[in-house]
Formats: structure tokens, C-alpha cells, sequence
């Protein structure tokens, strides 16, 4: 054979051995892409007994960690580390298969490499505290939560549990033959009489004609809709997932299934849950535009269609896979991620609707909940207390199993916070005398507490008077209901004053501002300078008054009214001082919108200012609430939240008062956007004023935008700075009761 030949027939072996590697590279990739990790590992080592392709090197690695084989997934991802392809995901995948190995120390080592990639990751407090989290996560339902498989389960698996009529709808999983795909349908079954055992199932669907592979179905209110997953066939083979509905007919049969309008051939929607009202329509789904493998999505019917479907954000939607969204009828959202760190690959969680339409952090609904497996497709009873969840945890008759859960006791959450100055108090002690328990207030002072009795509640915390309350499941109006403990101090002998200096226009905070108290019924005076935070601290002598005076060479000197006299159950007093600036207005008084001069503090109410405009609202005055705004945002400058806890103060003080929030702009920007943003501001304060426990009746936010200016600073008039700050303002009226 000459050389020639022997050189071709190599290069042609070469080229047939290339797309064989590349063929076989395409096809694992294919189930790869598919969710098919079992079968794609074979193929991926073969490619790479060739050569090391990156892409299969990667891709392998996270075959084994979606199979739960995490040795061999850390195994791989340490190689792929190496990669100069490697991403962040990659970091956070490889942190993920090592904690589940108890490998914490490392994960958090990784978790942190891929935050400095991903500095602003919503699970950030969880990625680099993982360890101590996931013991939390183990020990959260301690003694609390009894979960136990019911009499149903098979060999071939149950899932997605749906309350129904006496019992449940569920999808039920068979084999016709061995090493066949599995198919699934939907079952019913009913629940025996005072027990925990249920019927044998029998098909949901009585007339013939329902395609196999159908499951996951969600219910309306009336029971009388029905939404359910099941296959779309597109072409060549391909297969994508699609919600379908039916209604129940007055003869008890079940219309034809329609497809819901958002479904397409090109992506899957799967998993519907429905709201309690029957109106909002929750759901999987891998369609472009989401931020991971699948994202759960929200529609809602509007005049009896389904809008297009939003996506509930990346609060809640990771790069994983988010799937079978649970709306229960206490208004929570469940869900199962991979993407969220937790104990198993799937991890149940728990969000909740805010009342300015976003949603809660995740909650992960910790052991017994969750295990090392697949833990999916929760059902919460109506009243929050049992429920059903599906999981393939070992012990199980089959893949997937269902679960029966039931909590032990009626969960309260207590807040404990200061009496006098309504702030939380982080790290108080709540002790149970029903369970003999002794618990530690979080960051916001808030305990979790579970009791199936009558308790007494005992609240104790270094330098105030213990609390107790009388606690019974009776006196709840439902299921997590919250209960307030409100904490005094201990009268104290060594009081303080302290506050800060701001400029009243630009909101910031002034140096070197001579503080002066005289002492009106003992003989002393004390005096201090506010610091480069305006800050001031000065000691007072029990049983003396003062009067306060402030002054500094650019402002108008102050004196305040009101008289301070140390409080027996106060440790610390806090005063905020607003000054003039003289350089504004020289020595004389500033004149006001109609040219008449303003004496500073005449005309107030409670300590507030009359507000420079002399225009009434409803017949009443207005009164200077001082906080400030930068161009443009809705949210208080951080000098200005001094001022809003006096107008909480006002409103707890006299709950029988109703209050006006007025809130300007200044004419800089469109008209439109100013009277967006000034509604904003108003509708930003009477948010944190209910937060604080105001009722939310008290409170009416309206926003004026730039149409009442102080000054002259309107469209197209040049000014300074600080006359459009004049007009970025805040007043409050209050009303007649």
C-alpha cells in the first residue's frame, strides 16, 4: 500500500471517528437538554475517553448532581473548576453538591467566589451563612410537625396531591411493561370516615376518549373547573407540556378539555394551581424571557380570559427550575425549587403577597417538610394546619409517594418591641410555659411560636420590666395570627439626650451646631457641639427641666418650645433639631408665598410648623412635616426618618385624630412623572405609618405634584438648588374628627 493511500485512509478514519464523537456529543446533549441525566451520562464519558471536551465535562458534572450522585458530581466539578470556561453557575453548582456531601466549609468557600461574581443574589444571607442555615432548616418543625405516608401509595408513584369533594385528585404514575416509559393519569380517591386511610383510586375521568399523560390538576372554589397538565404533541416525535380546562356539566360529566391560550408548540406550561377566588391562575414554565430552566408565572382572568402571563420575578425565580406552584386558601404561595438552597435537590418553600404587591423572601419550609430527596406538590388545608406533599425520600413503596403532614399546635407569631418608642427588640427571650420553651426574637423581634393549649408568654430582655400575657388558640382569629408584646423599660438613674442637627432645606445633616440646655428648676446649664453626623449626646440630671436652645454662625438660632425633663422609664431621650439657614434669608423673618412674613413655630400643632404655604386643605390648615426627597425618588432622605416617627408618635398618641399626607414636587422633569412620584412619597408614608400599627382608615395619600410651588420655581424658570428642594416637600392636615 503506497504512503499515499495509508495517509488517506487515515485522514478518513479520522473524520469518521470525529463525527461519531460529534454525534455522540449532540445526542447526550440532547437528553441532557431534555431532563434525561441518566441516559446522557453514558454518552458524555464516552466523549470524553477522546478527548476533554469542557461541554461534557460540565455537563456531566451536573448529570450527577440532578441524579443525586453528589461524589461523582464533586468529582467532575472540581475539573471543571479548572476550565477557563467556567461560570459562576458553575460555583454555585459545585458549592450546592458539596454541602450535600457536608462538605460546609468548602461550599461557603465556592458560594462566596460565585457572590463576588453575583454580588446582589437574593439568597445571598443563605449562600454564605449555608451551614449554620441548613441546621436551622433541620431543627425548624422540631416537635411541632407529624408526617406519614398514606395507605395508597404504589410501586409505580404518586404525585401532586388536589383537594377534592371527601378526598384528593391526584396523578398516578404506572409501567405497563418493564423498561417502558411510565404514564400517568389522574385518580380520585376518598377519605374513610374519621381516619387517615382512603379508598382504592379509580380514574378521575369516567368517558373514554382522555389522552394518557395527564396530571396535576388544580380545582375552582366551586369545584365545578378543572385545570390539568398534560402532553402536546408538536411534530417529529417532540413533545412539549400544556394546560388545559374543563367544566363540569349539569349531567356530571366533564366538557372537552380546551387549551389555554398562552400554550405554544415551542415551550412547555405546566403545573396550574388556582387562586381562592378562581382568578388568578399560577403556573411552570421553560418560555423564553424567564431566568432559569423553568420559572412559575402568573395570569389572571380579566372579563373571562387569561391575560398574558407575567413572571413572578427573580425573588422567587432562580436559574434552577421553580415548579408546582400550590396557591393555598390562606392566601400563601408554595412552590418547589432546586434553585433555592435547602436540604435536597427539591425543596419545598413558602412566599406571601405584600400589600404593595410584591412578594415575601422564600421561606423554606425546613424538616419534615423537606428531606435529602424530592420533596414537591404540597396541598395545604383550608385551615393551614395539615395537609398533603409529595416526596421520593427513602422508606417509600415507590419513586414518588404521597404524604400526610399535621401540625401539633396553633402557630402564633409574637412581636416584642419597645413601649415607648414602638422599635423592635431584637434578641428578647419569649418563654412558653405550655411546651417549657424559651425563645429568641429575630432581627425584626419576632417569634414563631406553636401551642396546641392555653400558655402563659413571659418577655424578658436586659434593662426592661418582664412582660407576661395569657395566651389561648381562642382568642386567634386564625392560623398565624400575630400577637403584640409591648415591653416598658426599667426606671434608670443615668438619662441622656441625644439627637441630630439638620438643615432644614437640604435635609442634611450640620457640624459644630453649640447645643445649650438650661435647666429651668435646677441651677445648670450643659452644653455640647454636634459632630460630623450632626449627632449630639448630652447626661441629664433626674428631676431637672430644660430648655433647649441651638445656634451656628450660617443658621437662625433655635429654640424649642417644648420643655425636656428626663422620663423615669426612658434611659435615652431623642430630640431632632431643623435649622434656617440665615444665609437664605439674612437676619429678617423669610418671607412667605403671599410676601407676608413667617415667625417661625407660630401657628403649630403638637410641635408641628404651619407649612409655609397658607393654603387650606379641606378647610384646614397645613402643617411642615421635614422630610426630604433627592430629585426623582420616592423614598425619605436617611435625615428625614426622625420626623416620621413624630408623626407616629401624634397618631398613637390621639388615635380619635384622621391625617391628609400632601406630598409636592419641584418643576423639574414632566408634569406626569412629578404627579406619579409625589403620590409615591405620600403613599411611601402612610406605608410605614401602618406598618407601625396605624390603622390604615386614619390615613388619605394624595400627591399634588409640582402644581403647588412654594416659590416661583416653575416650568422654565432658572433656580438654585435649594429653592427646588423648598418645594420638595411634605405636609400633613389633619382632619376634624
Amino acid at each position: 500500500m503506497s504512503k499515499q493511500v495509508w495517509l488517506t485512509l487515515c485522514l478518513l478514519s479520522g473524520a469518521v471517528l470525529l463525527s461519531a464523537q460529534n454525534m455522540r456529543l449532540k445526542k447526550a446533549n440532547d437528553y441532557f437538554n431534555n431532563g434525561n441525566y441518566a441516559a446522557a451520562i453514558p454518552l458524555y464519558q464516552e466523549v470524553l475517553q477522546q478527548n476533554d471536551a469542557p461541554q461534557a465535562m460540565t455537563n456531566l458534572a451536573e448529570s450527577y448532581r440532578q441524579i443525586g450522585d453528589y461524589q461523582r458530581a464533586v468529582q467532575w466539578y472540581t475539573l471543571v473548576m479548572g476550565l477557563p470556561n467556567c461560570q459562576p453557575q458553575h460555583q454555585l453548582r459545585y458549592g450546592l453538591a458539596l454541602l450535600r456531601l457536608g462538605e460546609c466549609d468548602t461550599a461557603e468557600r465556592w458560594f462566596s467566589e460565585y457572590l463576588k461574581r453575583n454580588p446582589y443574589d437574593e439568597r445571598k444571607p443563605q449562600l454564605l451563612d449555608a451551614c449554620a442555615y441548613t441546621e436551622r432548616l433541620l431543627e425548624k418543625n422540631a416537635g411541632q410537625v407529624s408526617l406519614q405516608p398514606i395507605n395508597i401509595n404504589t410501586s409505580g408513584g404518586e404525585l401532586a396531591p388536589a383537594y377534592y369533594r371527601d378526598g384528593l385528585v391526584f396523578t398516578q404514575l404506572e409501567k405497563p411493561k418493564p423498561n417502558e416509559q411510565p404514564y400517568s393519569h389522574l385518580v380520585q380517591t376518598s377519605r374513610l370516615r374519621d381516619s387517615m386511610m382512603f379508598t382504592s383510586p379509580s380514574p378521575f375521568f369516567q368517558q373514554s376518549g382522555q389522552q394518557r399523560n395527564e396530571g396535576i390538576a388544580s380545582f375552582t372554589p366551586g369545584q365545578n373547573e378543572i385545570f390539568f397538565t398534560r402532553n402536546r404533541y408538536v411534530n417529529e416525535g417532540i413533545q412539549q407540556l400544556e394546560i388545559v380546562t374543563a367544566r363540569l356539566l349539569p349531567q356530571g360529566m366533564w366538557s372537552q378539555p380546551e387549551v389555554l391560550p398562552f400554550c405554544s408548540d415551542q415551550y412547555s406550561v405546566a403545573h396550574p394551581t388556582v387562586s381562592a377566588d378562581g382568578q388568578r391562575l399560577y403556573f411552570s414554565s421553560d418560555m423564553p424571557g424567564g431566568f432559569g430552566g423553568k420559572d412559575i408565572y402568573l395570569s389572571v382572568r380579566s372579563n373571562g380570559r387569561w391575560t398574558h402571563p407575567v413572571n413572578l420575578g427573580p425573588n422567587i425565580n432562580t436559574e434552577g427550575d421553580e415548579v408546582f406552584p400550590q396557591a393555598a386558601p390562606t392566601g400563601q404561595l408554595y412552590f418547589a425549587s432546586d434553585g433555592h438552597l435547602g436540604l435536597g435537590k427539591q425543596d419545598l418553600f413558602r412566599v406571601t403577597e405584600q400589600e404593595d404587591g410584591l412578594w415575601s423572601r422564600p421561606e423554606n419550609l425546613g424538616a419534615p417538610f423537606n428531606s435529602g430527596a424530592d420533596d414537591i406538590a404540597i396541598a395545604v388545608a383550608a385551615d393551614g394546619q395539615s395537609g398533603f406533599l409529595t416526596s421520593n425520600r427513602a422508606g417509600g413503596e415507590g419513586e414518588d409517594d404521597l404524604y400526610f403532614f399535621e401540625y401539633s399546635g396553633y402557630l402564633v407569631q409574637v412581636d416584642i418591641f419597645d413601649l415607648k418608642s414602638g422599635e423592635p427588640l431584637p434578641g428578647a427571650t419569649l418563654y412558653s410555659s405550655q411546651n417549657e420553651e424559651a425563645l429568641q426574637a429575630d432581627a425584626e423581634g419576632r417569634v414563631a411560636i406553636r401551642f396546641p393549649d392555653c400558655t402563659n408568654l413571659t418577655a424578658s430582655l436586659a434593662d426592661y420590666e418582664e412582660k407576661k400575657l395569657n395566651l389561648c388558640p381562642e382568642e386567634l382569629n386564625h392560623n398565624g395570627d400575630t400577637v403584640f408584646i409591648a415591653m416598658g423599660l426599667m426606671p434608670v438613674t443615668d438619662k441622656f439626650l441625644e439627637g441630630v442637627v439638620f438643615d432644614q432645606t437640604l435635609g442634611r445633616p450640620v457640624a459644630e451646631v453649640e447645643i445649650m440646655l438650661q435647666s429651668t428648676s435646677c441651677d445648670q446649664q450643659l452644653r455640647a457641639f454636634s459632630d460630623a453626623d450632626g449627632r449630639f449626646n448630652l447626661q441629664l440630671q433626674p428631676g431637672c427641666c430644660y430648655s433647649l436652645k441651638a445656634r451656628h454662625p450660617d443658621y437662625q438660632s433655635y429654640q424649642q418650645r417644648e420643655q425636656i425633663c428626663p422620663q423615669n422609664d426612658q434611659k435615652v431621650q431623642y430630640t431632632n433639631i431643623f435649622l434656617q439657614p440665615s444665609r437664605y434669608y439674612g437676619e429678617a423673618a423669610r418671607p412667605t408665598a403671599q410676601g407676608g412674613p413667617e415667625q417661625p413655630g407660630s401657628g403649630g400643632f403638637e410641635g408641628f410648623d404651619l407649612a409655609s404655604s397658607t393654603t387650606l386643605h379641606n378647610g384646614q390648615p397645613a402643617y411642615r412635616l421635614n422630610v426630604y426627597y433627592d430629585v426623582g425618588r420616592s423614598s425619605v432622605q436617611p435625615g428625614s426618618v426622625p420626623e416620621l416617627f413624630r408623626l407616629r408618635d401624634l397618631l398613637l398618641r390621639k388615635p380619635e385624630i384622621k391625617v391628609e399626607i400632601h406630598s409636592h414636587t419641584d418643576a423639574t422633569g414632566s408634569e406626569a412623572r412629578n404627579q406619579r412620584i409625589s403620590q409615591k412619597r405620600a403613599d411611601q408614608i402612610v406605608r410605614y405609618l401602618v406598618s407601625e400599627g396605624i390603622d390604615r382608615s386614619r390615613l388619605i395619600p394624595i400627591g399634588h405634584g409640582e402644581s403647588r410651588p412654594l416659590n416661583g420655581c416653575t416650568d422654565g424658570v432658572p433656580c438654585q438648588e435649594w429653592q427646588h428642594q423648598e418645594n420638595r416637600r411634605t405636609e400633613f392636615v389633619v382632619l376634624k374628627n
